[in-house]
């Protein structure tokens, strides 16, 4: 497999399909851990974790006071 793409994060991912960023991060964290030769599950996982993660630092951010 050549690297994960948007189209992949959602299929994997429920928060990919309505939010580009997440799905952005998916593929970027799924390919990376491609290249460093982790399994398949493995990258599907470390690309979900991600993609729950995108644009929580921005909230957080504002958040505070």
């Amino acid at each position: 497999m050549p690297g994960w793409s948007s189209q992949d994060a959602r299929r994997h991912n429920k928060r990919a399909r309505k939010n580009p960023t997440a799905a952005r991060a998916f593929s970027h964290a799924a390919t990376s851990a491609a290249d460093r030769g982790l399994s398949e599950g493995a990258q599907v996982r470390i690309g979900n974790y991600a993609a729950s993660r995108a644009g929580r630092r921005a909230q957080r951010k504002s958040g505070r006071a």
